[in-house]
């Protein structure tokens, strides 16, 4: 502004001092005088334009620093905010992961407890057969035990295992035992056990596995008269008296209806001899009837119908007793 004021003030200058000059030039052409007159007024409004130009331009340099300074507060602003969700983004992430370290700690720990007591429970039971294999023999005159029968309830644990009869069925420290296997007819004889600890309804026993014709598992039989488990077939007195262990399947029927089944000789079957037939749907089994052996091989026998209320078919079970 002050610029313009200067240009202004040099531009007068000229026609102020014509203006005051001595009198011999007020002779001066008055034409003359207007021509100047005339000129420096318009050279006035051209520089009042011009002032006006510059106004407006300064005008619009001050609007838009205005419009720049509240954008770079609003951006100050926006940027504080960013700055401080960033912040807590970090305390966030910086406590989740303290909490998974935390939680890593405990399960590592958890981890080793686990290990150690696994490794204590192995421990326990080692301490345990020795401690039980070191049990003194009981005193002889013990009372025979009464005729019992029953089974292994557990698979070995050293040279220990448990039965599924205790003190309730007269069981006591001392009494001996026999195990043994049975597969169709047949009867294995595994060996002796030796009663050691009795509960109500349960008893550990040991056993020699030196003296042992065979492997204890869980599921054998046990009973206390040694003879039942001898390894014995019972001769048929009657051809129509069937064997008590029969049980199989029907392989084939013949257009003549001659059935085959899955056992024979071997199993004790002889002719005369009479068996059921039943079928298993799903869960449920239905009878089917009755079949005499006509004739048998070793593994198989052929048979005639002798009751039916099916139509007999090939893998349909078959059995010397429902």
């Amino acid at each position: 502004m002050k610029r313009i004021l200067s240009v202004l003030a040099v531009t007068l200058c000229p026609a102020l001092i014509g203006l005051s000059a001595p009198p011999h030039a007020a002779a001066q052409d008055v034409a003359t005088l207007q021509a100047e007159l005339a000129k420096a007024q318009a050279v006035n409004q051209q520089l009042m334009a011009k002032v006006a130009e510059l106004e407006a331009m300064l005008a619009k340099e001050a609007a838009v620093r205005a419009e720049g300074q509240a954008a770079g507060d609003v951006a100050q602003k926006m940027m504080a905010v960013l700055q401080q969700e960033v912040q807590q983004l970090r305390d966030q992430m910086t406590q989740l992961q303290a909490e998974r370290d935390k939680n890593l700690k405990s399960v590592m720990d958890l981890t080793d407890q686990l290990h150690k007591a696994f490794s204590e429970m192995q421990v326990l039971k080692e301490q345990n057969a020795r401690l039980m294999s070191l049990v003194p023999n009981p005193p002889t005159g013990v009372p025979a035990p009464p005729k019992l029968d029953g089974a292994v309830t557990t698979d070995p644990a050293g040279n220990l295992i448990e039965i599924s009869l205790g003190a309730d069925a007269g069981l006591k420290s001392g009494h001996r035992l026999t195990v043994y296997r049975t597969s169709g007819t047949n009867r294995t004889t595994l060996g002796q056990i030796e009663v050691l600890q009795t509960a109500p309804d349960k008893s550990i026993c040991r056993f020699d596995a030196q003296s042992l014709s065979g492997e204890i598992q869980k599921g054998d039989a046990v009973t206390t008269d040694a003879a039942s488990a001898a390894p014995t077939v019972t001769p048929l007195s009657d051809p129509g008296q069937t064997p008590d262990l029969v049980d199989g399947e029907v392989l084939s029927v013949s257009a003549e209806g001659e059935v085959e089944i899955s056992f024979g000789a071997s199993d004790g079957l002889r002719a005369g001899h009479q068996l059921e037939i039943y079928r298993l749907l799903s869960t449920e089994g239905i009878y089917v009837g009755r079949i005499e052996v006509v004739r048998t091989t070793a593994k198989t026998s052929f048979c005639k119908a002798v009751a039916t209320q099916d139509t007999i078919r090939k893998g349909d079970r078959v059995t010397s007793k429902l």
